[in-house]
């Protein structure tokens, strides 16, 4: 659940450290993605479109979960900043 800012463990050295601990080709990590942080956190404030580039960098992992569903499809679905969350991981799902 971390940014690619994050001081203490950036996403792409985190997910290469986990690649690292499962090796290869199996077991295939599943990564969990923190859409709950979308508009609310650091870096998932001012960048749109944070959760999708995870989702791109996640390609050769098993799949991702994202949580929580409510951060797509909550009380606040219709608002700006969350569809265009929702466009930006829908085209990154599309090119997995």
């Amino acid at each position: 659940y971390f940014g690619y800012d994050n001081s203490v463990k950036p996403f792409l050295r985190t997910l290469d450290e986990w690649r690292a601990l499962c090796g290869a080709p199996e077991p295939k990590l599943v990564i969990g993605l923190a859409a709950y942080k979308i508009g609310t956190e650091d870096e998932f404030t001012d960048n749109v479109g944070i959760i999708a580039k995870q989702i791109a960098d996640c390609a050769e992992c098993g799949g991702v979960a994202v949580y929580t569903y409510s951060s797509f499809f909550g009380e606040d679905s219709s608002a700006p900043r969350i569809i265009s969350e929702k466009q930006a991981v829908s085209a990154a799902l599309d090119e997995c």
